[in-house]
């Protein structure tokens, strides 16, 4: 069984763009109902979207791989792991501002808050912004055929 499933002159590109494709599609869904008020299975499928674009996280670490050059490679990937992990502080803060701006008008029952879903949509509403800008990032991503291809030249247009 080959290590490399995708074969060796597979590209990252296409699955990184069904990835961010997913997401968009499922902050897009979860955001319309919110605002129509349907019904709660729309936002499994939105979950369920979400779920099936985090398998293509790993992506994004290996087109960084492949696409700078060797002696740069621990030092992106670094980066690339510390930023998730400001990213998920960041944001989760950010999160918590905007629902202490809904407090007022916010439910608080025994073990919840529960805040209106105007505060959800704000929410959702960040999460779409950020889940475009992760779509734009990975249109301007370049094709990659693995490693193999990009030591011997190929990804430079050699």
């Amino acid at each position: 069984m080959s290590r490399k499933p995708l074969g060796s002159r597979a590209s990252v590109r296409p699955l990184l763009l069904a990835g961010t494709t997913l997401t968009l599609a499922a902050y897009v869904l979860i955001l319309l109902n919110l605002r129509s008020g349907q019904s709660p299975g729309w936002f499994l499928v939105g979950y369920v979207l979400l779920a099936m674009a985090s398998g293509s996280s790993p992506m994004f670490s290996t087109a960084m791989k492949e696409l700078n050059p060797a002696e740069l490679v621990g030092t992106g990937q670094g980066i690339l792991n510390g930023l998730c992990y400001i990213l998920v502080a960041a944001t989760s803060n950010l999160a918590g501002v905007v629902l202490n701006r809904y407090e007022a008008h916010a439910e608080r029952t025994a073990v919840a808050i529960i805040y209106p879903p105007e505060a959800y949509q704000c929410l959702f509403g960040v999460c779409l912004g950020l889940a475009v800008l992760s779509f734009v990032v990975s249109l301007r991503i370049r094709e990659s055929y693995g490693p193999a291809a990009s030591a011997s030249g190929r990804r430079n247009g050699a």
